[in-house]
Formats: structure tokens, C-alpha cells, sequence
């Protein structure tokens, strides 16, 4: 199994006597959503290519399996549409050549998460954030993905917290506890992220002000309402 050149596709190695079979068929392309969240009740298409040796497009015929229960996903075989049906839970997915069980994909590398629907993302801890500039004081981050009829809370969803300001680069001066700029933490059973805590890099002077993007993504890649809200963080002199 090989990756491509870009996120977007992921190729399935064929075994070496496939070509003589299959009209020079080398690889299936899987054309990756942008996550591999599922919301309840959504349908996400997915899409793939066989092609040669040359990466060109063979034409072939292609079918999707899955090992999920109908209760929990279903899966058209011939257009790739995945539903999912039951949260918290998942569907294992797996792409082949139609009648040739010698190239099909990994069922284990095509997972995907079958979660209840995010509306809204809110922040509950304060916009700004002061911060002493020794290295082990830190500061938490708390946040919860719901929906908008009553609130429910949505667990299992992945926040993204990013360090926009300043520019970050190899040599960041303020992290967060997994040592790097960007965390992202799946939400809890009360769609709640609360354990994400920021600190300075120590012998690593800070800035005197730092700014913080909370986002979270639909499956398709689309921010959730909410998302883009900004925590300043200043550190205090001393």
C-alpha cells in the first residue's frame, strides 16, 4: 500500500500477476473525504479509480464493501455512498475490482466514525487568558461541540486548537502540553473539551500576546457554526 502525492488519494498496491488478468490494472485511487467523521442520517460519497502502472485511468469495474451491520451503515456496492445510521459507532470500508479479490483495500484503512450532528461550537472559558511566563505555569482551554435543539452535547468529535499569532514556526515559543502548536482532542460524553492546556516553552522568551483559533469541521470539511472563535492569551512580566 502506498500513499499519493497529495492527502486526497490513497492507492492499493496489486499484486504482481494482476496486470496479466486485468488490462494492466496496478493500484485502486481512493479519493479520501476531507475526515473521516460520518454525521448520523448524512450520506458521503466516496470515489475511486483504477489506473496503470503509468498512473493513468483504467477503466474497470470497481465495488465497495463494508463489514458494518445494517443497523449501524449502509453502503451502496456499485455508487459508494455510505450512510451512517447508529452513533457512537463505525463502518469499515473497503474498495475492490469487481470479481478480483486480489486488489481490494485494507478494511482497517478506511474507518469511519459515525457521530450525532454538531451545529454549534461554543467556547465556555474566557476569550483571553492571562499566563505566567514560567514554563510549567499552564492555562486550559474548555469548549463543547452541541446541537441546537436542546443543546445535546456531541462526543467523539475532534477540536482543532491552533497558534495563529504569532507565526509559528520550528522554534515556537509557546506550546501546548503534546510540545506542538497545533492540538486536536476528540470532544468527551458531554461534548465537552476541557483538558487542552497551553505553556511556555522554557529558555524561550514568549510574546507578550498570543492568539488561539478553536475550530471544528462537518465531515466534508466545512467549519461548524462556532468555529474560528479566538482566545488571546498575555503573559504577565515578572
Amino acid at each position: 500500500m502506498r500513499l499519493g502525492s497529495t492527502a486526497a488519494l490513497l492507492a492499493v498496491a496489486a499484486c504482481s500477476s494482476l496486470s496479466e488478468n486485468q488490462a494492466g490494472i496496478s493500484a485502486l485511487e481512493v479519493r479520501l473525504p476531507a475526515n473521516f467523521y460520518l454525521e448520523v442520517g448524512d450520506t458521503l460519497r466516496l470515489r475511486a479509480d483504477a489506473v496503470g502502472s503509468d498512473g493513468a485511468p483504467v477503466e474497470a469495474s470497481i465495488v465497495w464493501r463494508t463489514t458494518a451491520p445494517d443497523t449501524v451503515a449502509t453502503l451502496d456496492s456499485l455508487t459508494g455512498a455510505l450512510v451512517g445510521l447508529r452513533f457512537p459507532d463505525t463502518a469499515r470500508v473497503q474498495v475492490a475490482l469487481a470479481g478480483q479479490s486480489e486488489l481490494s483495500s485494507d478494511l482497517s484503512k478506511l474507518r469511519f466514525f459515525i457521530t450525532d450532528r454538531a451545529d454549534t461550537l461554543e467556547l465556555l472559558s474566557a476569550d483571553s487568558i492571562e499566563l505566567a511566563r514560567d514554563a510549567d505555569t499552564t492555562s486550559a482551554i474548555d469548549v463543547q461541540l452541541t446541537q441546537l435543539v436542546d443543546t445535546v452535547p456531541v462526543a467523539g468529535r475532534p477540536v482543532r486548537f491552533k497558534v495563529v499569532e504569532p507565526a509559528q514556526s520550528g522554534d515556537s515559543t509557546v506550546v501546548f502540553l503534546t510540545g506542538r502548536w497545533i492540538d486536536s482532542l476528540n470532544t468527551g460524553t458531554t461534548g465537552r473539551v476541557s483538558t487542552v492546556r497551553l505553556r511556555a516553552v522554557r529558555d524561550r522568551t514568549p510574546p507578550d500576546r498570543v492568539v488561539i483559533e478553536v475550530t471544528a469541521f462537518r465531515p466534508d470539511g466545512s467549519p461548524i457554526p462556532g468555529s474560528g472563535r479566538q482566545i488571546v492569551v498575555r503573559f504577565l512580566h515578572q
